[in-house]
């Protein structure tokens, strides 16, 4: 990223190793603070600014986004310049630290689009992306907050360590003898004992130093599994241990390149990219951990995904039918109680790519590589990913049986949803009716379905991208409980009319027990 004239330099992020957290001092001494406009001119704490942390509500959150650099020109298709996510950790660090008397719970990472004019428009609850045109994105961080039990305590301060997947290269072969490769463009390689792994036709390479002497094809480039990369941060934070206590880990997708050659290797701290409709577009899976500085807790990191289940095969006409999202989340709440010794940290809804053929489906879970062109429909599956850690020492408490209630913006018109603050007024107002104590919760992303009374298919699993029309997104909160919780009856909570028939009250929940 290009500096702008006379501001001093952005420094390498401390974040991006393990053993090297932030600290106050070090971002104090290494980045101007923002100062309160450029922190809090981005941000909403619940559905109105608490005065103190004894107005906060139930669930509140606050959103930092990085500050602009280059405005760009998205008229001309010129991406704008924003601060790296690194600098967006350190301003969350420098707001907790003038705000002590809060703490974090929960963050995560959250996406806007970039409207003309680099607006970013945070309490807006739906965006259209454009099928052919240029559509600019921008990454931020939500921090779930809580009123501390001690504001004399030190300040919370957040370490983020981003992993992305080893490259490897899929060959395709001919001849394979011992170590000699021969590959179809007529090179040999001595491999000697390197991995060669896949099936006849083709080999895998892992070896650095082999890809850095090779001129592969940018189509041949892939990436380790979601397993496999897991395996190996595992490997590292046990012989390192990060400084301190996990606070998430999530899966996030990267914009790796666009076009038919790849230039460069991907930026994991980049928070704005361009997605250009009228060409293939790369993205690639990495893993984000966020954790809470101090004593190193010594915790290895796991992933569960829960695949819908096909309930009726189909054929080579028909389409195969999948199990309700409450089903695919009563088999989540089923698991929980069975494992012993875990913390879940994460709850994320994840659309998979699969294909089917002849009744046969294949869902790419681990996968962590995806092109993606709009001149092709895509079929997506939905998916719940638990991210969970253990510890040396004795087992956590069980989370218990799993609740959801999903909240969705009220459509009030064609394509006119409430906003953020909206929905949070009726999150807070449910919340404080139920007294339900809150595990998790996630801001996630469905399909806009103009038929659908609510404007989204809720419980559905599988929805088609169709690549040669635009789309819009419908953003919601899902908030995650330990126990099973009784829907309160309507006259206790604020109206929400369905547009197609004000007397009839829309639904905008899901209950697992």
């Amino acid at each position: 990223m290009a500096e702008k004239s006379g501001e001093p330099a952005i420094p390498e992020s401390v974040t991006e190793k393990i053993g090297e957290p932030a600290t106050p001092e070090s971002v104090a001494a290494s980045c101007p603070p923002p100062s309160y406009e450029e922190v809090m001119g981005h941000q909403t704490v619940g559905y109105a600014k608490a005065s103190s942390p004894s107005d906060l509500p139930p669930l509140s959150y606050i959103d930092i986004m990085p500050r602009l650099l280059d405005p760009g020109n998205i008229a001309n298709k010129v991406t704008p310049q924003f601060d790296k996510f690194s600098v967006v950790i350190q301003a969350a660090n420098m707001w907790l630290a003038g705000n002590r008397s809060y703490a974090v719970w929960k963050c995560e990472t959250v996406e806007r689009k970039v409207d003309k004019g680099t607006v970013i428009v945070l309490e807006k609850m739906v965006y259209h992306e454009a099928t052919f045109g240029f559509n600019v994105y921008i990454r931020g961080l939500r921090l779930w907050l809580t009123k501390k039990s001690n504001p004399n305590e030190p300040a919370q301060q957040l370490g983020l360590l981003n992993v992305v997947p080893k490259k490897v290269a899929v060959l395709p072969t001919h001849i394979g003898y011992g170590n000699q490769i021969s590959l179809n463009n007529g090179i040999q390689i001595n491999i000697g004992g390197r991995r060669r792994r896949g099936h006849t036709g083709y080999v895998t390479i892992d070896d650095p130093e082999v890809l850095q002497n090779m001129a592969v094809p940018s189509l041949n480039i892939s990436f380790e599994g979601l397993q496999t990369t897991l395996k190996k941060l595992n490997e590292d934070i046990k012989a390192r241990p990060l400084p301190g206590t996990i606070l998430n880990v999530e899966a996030t997708t990267m914009k790796t390149f666009e076009g038919l050659s790849a230039s460069g290797d991907m930026d994991p701290d980049q928070t704005c990219w361009h997605e250009d409709g009228n060409k293939f577009k790369r993205f690639t899976q990495i893993i984000r951990v966020f954790y809470v500085i101090g004593q190193p807790a010594n915790e290895q990191i796991l992933m569960e995904d829960f695949v819908p289940q096909v309930t009726k095969r189909g054929d080579l006409m028909k389409p195969c039918h999948f199990e309700t999202w409450q089903k695919v989340m009563s088999r989540v709440s089923a698991w929980i109680p069975n494992q012993q010794g875990i913390r879940i940290v994460n709850l994320q809804t994840q659309y998979i790519k699969y294909s089917e053929y002849n009744g046969e489906v294949k869902v790419a879970s681990d996968s962590t590589d995806d092109y993606v062109t709009n001149f092709t429909d895509r079929k997506m599956l939905k998916v719940m990913r638990v991210f969970y850690v253990t510890r040396p020492g004795p087992p956590s408490p069980s989370m218990g049986h799993l609740s959801i209630r999903t909240f969705l913006p009220v459509r009030k018109s064609r394509k006119d949803f409430e906003t953020m603050s909206e929905t949070m007024f009726r999150i807070t107002a449910w919340l404080k009716v139920t007294g339900m104590q809150i595990s998790s919760v996630e801001t996630h992303q469905f399909l806009f379905v103009e038929t659908s009374a609510s404007g989204v298919e809720q419980e559905k699993c599988n929805i088609t991208s169709h690549g040669m029309s635009g789309k819009h997104f419908i953003t919601a909160i899902s908030v995650y409980f330990a126990y099973p919780f009784q829907e309160p009856h309507a006259s206790y909570l604020p109206p929400v009319y369905n547009m197609y028939d004000p007397h009839k009250l829309q639904s905008s929940s899901c209950t697992i027990v």
